[in-house]
This record gives C-alpha cells, sequence and structure tokens, in this order.
C-alpha cells in the first residue's frame, strides 16, 4: 500500500492511498462469493443464479461495499504511518473502482497545530483594577430595600406616581390585528420598560383612566423578538394603583432581614461581598488581558472544523441568552459567522496554554481539584460532599483540566509584566 501527504495548510492535509490491485481484486472475489450464497434472483432459488447475472445485477452494489470496508481497514494503518491524527472525522473522496486496477483515494484530514512557542514570560498586560465606591454599596443597600418592599394601597386615593404598580388590562395591536390581550396587567412603574415611554404615560392618572397611544419598538435585545423595529399602538385601562412601601433602614430591619445585627454591620458585610465579586471581576479580566497578549504573540492555525463547530455553539448561547430559546442548529447558523473570530480565539488560547503546561511542567494535583470542588459548591451553594457524590470520571477529569489551566494562568500572570492603575468600577 502507497502513503503519501501533502500539505494543505499546517493544520489540514491531504492523505493519499493506493491499495494494490491484488488487495482490491480479492475483496471483490469476497463480496460476491458473500453475496452469491444469499443473493435473491428472480428465476432462481436462493444462492444458485450465475455468477454474471448476479454481477450485472449487483454490481454498483458490490463496488460500494468493497470502497467502503477498503477505506475503513486503511485509513487508520495510513494516518498511523503518516503520524496523522485528525481532530475531525477525515473526509473521503473515493475514486472509481476498476476491478484488476490498484484503487486510490484520497482523505482531508485537519490536524492540532504544531505549536511553538515563541513568547510567553514577560508579557506586557495593560489593566485597571476596578474599585468598589461608595455608590455602589448604597445602590446594593437599595436593592436589599426593595426586596423587602411591601405593597399596598395608597390612602387617601390618590393618582399615580413614578414608583406606584398599576394593575390595568392591557391591549397591544398591530395595525388591525390584536397581537396581545392581558385582563390583568401589572406594571410596576420603577422598573424599566420595552415599552417606549410608558411610566411616563401612565403617571398622574387615576383607576378608571384609558391611556392609548403608539410607538415605535426598539429593533435590540430589550425588546420581544416578534415586536422589533415594529410600529405598535397600546390601550391600557387602569383598574387599580398601589403604592410601594420601603423598610427604614435601622438595625431592627437588619436584624430580621439579614444575618447582621447592626446597620454599620450590615454595610460592611454589602462592601465586602461587593469587594471578593470585584476582585474576582479584576482577576478575570487580567486573565483575559494576559491571554490576549499570548495570543498576539504567538500566532498558530486552528483546524477551521472546529471554529465552525464552536462558532455554531456559541451563536446557539447567544440566541437562549438574548432570544429565550434553545435554537437548532438550522436556526443557529445565520449566527455563526459573527462568532467565528471569537471561536478561533478560544482554540488559540486552549492550544498555547497547553503547550505552556506542558514546557513548564504545570499540573493540576488532587489536591487543586478538591480546591476546585469547594469553589464550586459555594458558589452553588451545595455542601462539597454532595457535590463529590455527583461527579463522574469526565466531569473529574473536566475539573482537573480547569485547576490546570488556573494554576498555568496564574505562572503566566506570575511572570508577566502588568501595567496597573486602581480606578473605581464603572
Amino acid at each position: 500500500m502507497k502513503v503519501e501527504v501533502k500539505d494543505v495548510s499546517p493544520v489540514e492535509k491531504m492523505l493519499e492511498v493506493e491499495i494494490p490491485a491484488e488487495r482490491v481484486g480479492d475483496e471483490i472475489e469476497e463480496q460476491y462469493a458473500e453475496l452469491m450464497r444469499t443473493a435473491h434472483v428472480k428465476g432462481f432459488r436462493p444462492g444458485k443464479a450465475p455468477r454474471k447475472i448476479v454481477e450485472r445485477l449487483f454490481k454498483d452494489y458490490i463496488h460500494q461495499q468493497v470502497v467502503k470496508k477498503l477505506v475503513e481497514e486503511t485509513m487508520p494503518t495510513a494516518m498511523d504511518r503518516k503520524q496523522l491524527k485528525p481532530v475531525v472525522e477525515p473526509v473521503v473522496d473515493p475514486a472509481e473502482l476498476k476491478p484488476g486496477e490498484a484503487y486510490a483515494y484520497t482523505a482531508h484530514l485537519e490536524v492540532a497545530p504544531a505549536v511553538e512557542l515563541k513568547e510567553y514570560k514577560g508579557l506586557t498586560v495593560e489593566h485597571s483594577d476596578e474599585l468598589v465606591t461608595d455608590a455602589q454599596v448604597d445602590e446594593a443597600i437599595q436593592g436589599v430595600l426593595e426586596n423587602a418592599a411591601t405593597i399596598r394601597d395608597p390612602e387617601p386615593a390618590r393618582p399615580s406616581r413614578s414608583d406606584d404598580q398599576i394593575l390595568a388590562e392591557a391591549v397591544i395591536r398591530e395595525g388591525e390585528t390584536e397581537a396581545y390581550r392581558q385582563a390583568d396587567e401589572i406594571i410596576e412603574l420603577w422598573r424599566p420598560s420595552w415599552i417606549p415611554g410608558l411610566a411616563d404615560r401612565l403617571v398622574g392618572k387615576n383607576i378608571g383612566d384609558r391611556v392609548e397611544f403608539s410607538a415605535e419598538i426598539a429593533d435590540d435585545q430589550n425588546s420581544p423578538e416578534k415586536y422589533r423595529g415594529k410600529t405598535l399602538a397600546f390601550d391600557f385601562s387602569i383598574k387599580g394603583i398601589k403604592e410601594r412601601i420601603l423598610p427604614e433602614l435601622n438595625d431592627e430591619f437588619v436584624k430580621d432581614y439579614t444575618r447582621s445585627e447592626t446597620v454599620e454591620e450590615f454595610k460592611k458585610a454589602i462592601r465586602e461581598r461587593l469587594e471578593n465579586m470585584t476582585s474576582d471581576k479584576n482577576r478575570n479580566r487580567r486573565e483575559q488581558a494576559v491571554v490576549k497578549a499570548l495570543v498576539d504573540k504567538n500566532p498558530v492555525d486552528v483546524p477551521p472544523t472546529l471554529v465552525k463547530r464552536e462558532a455554531l455553539e456559541l451563536a446557539k448561547g447567544f440566541m437562549r441568552q438574548n432570544f429565550r430559546k434553545s435554537p437548532t442548529d438550522q436556526e443557529a447558523e445565520r449566527f455563526r459567522d459573527i462568532f467565528l473570530d471569537e471561536a478561533k480565539f478560544v482554540f488559540q488560547a486552549n492550544y498555547l496554554l497547553d503547550e505552556v503546561a506542558k514546557v513548564e511542567s504545570i499540573e493540576a494535583s488532587d489536591e487543586d481539584v478538591e480546591e476546585q470542588i469547594k469553589k464550586d459548591a459555594e458558589r452553588m451553594n451545595m455542601h462539597p460532599d454532595k457535590l463529590r457524590a455527583r461527579l463522574d470520571d469526565a466531569a473529574r477529569a473536566a475539573l482537573k483540566r480547569r485547576a490546570q489551566m488556573d494554576k498555568t494562568l496564574d505562572f503566566l500572570l506570575s511572570v508577566a509584566t502588568i501595567k496597573e492603575q486602581a480606578q473605581p468600577a464603572e
């Protein structure tokens, strides 16, 4: 068997295989012998039809079976001989089978790149840490108060205000078509709405008032997909008005509603929580910056099929997040190309990080995996033992790889030059 390889790109190979005529002939004869024993031919008992008739009736089928078997049997040997390890299923271009002649076929293979680290120590990373501000602490405290708010009828009755809750019969029309109707729609005027100017139009109204208007809906992810970019007519008949009462921030409220005992202790806990979140965010941004620098300094090719598959998965994630649906591959295809660069970056980063870990002998120990389990359990509000019991071999291997990547990123940051200037968070 002859085997040749041609380079299409650093990650794409064309494998050319030629199988001797003798082996081809033997396989043809074997296939015919098997078929002759079982073939059902009109006018003959099973297995009694003449060879020529069987050849005339089943030639194409026999040739398909022979080609399939020859490729399946010779491909692994050919790839081993040339030390090729495809990362996706090879694409075979089968030639026509001719009895008495050698059979040749080609296969397009995609392989992992040969990664060469040119520069990975001393990478320059520009990064600015965010700091927690008093305004952010106040905003978080306000959020707690709003979550603890009570809703009640205003006494005495009055027109609606910007922090009221409205009960209304709501109707939406698109042209002459009624697109939506809800007899008891609850509208919280303090919250942003995808309907332009809704809160302003409903403020200052009384029970029994009717508010009608038309508006053009923004063509963005904040609006329902079916209404984006359209002009709709809205009709709200106000049936009820309730006011929102926020509790007073004092020691009594803090004791009843939080794990703190005093207001000062509560504020300190809020700040610590925000600082922990901001610290994680800062670390993620530093990691992203050093990975980007690594990719910029060490160009690496990526198998195109892997990039397309990853881009498709990113497109699906985008659709699930923004359209609240689980898309099919066909639906996600229209967004796939948007994510090609991001998908390529993901694989470039993974190949390079793997190579850094290999060169620097960075491995994850069992203790590292246990620490990862504890972190994940805390994030999921679950006892570590419970999470540990759920892990199969594949999940544990994934955890071990994540721990190895974390240690590799720690190493890159430790040997990087970080230009850092603290600044308030946005």
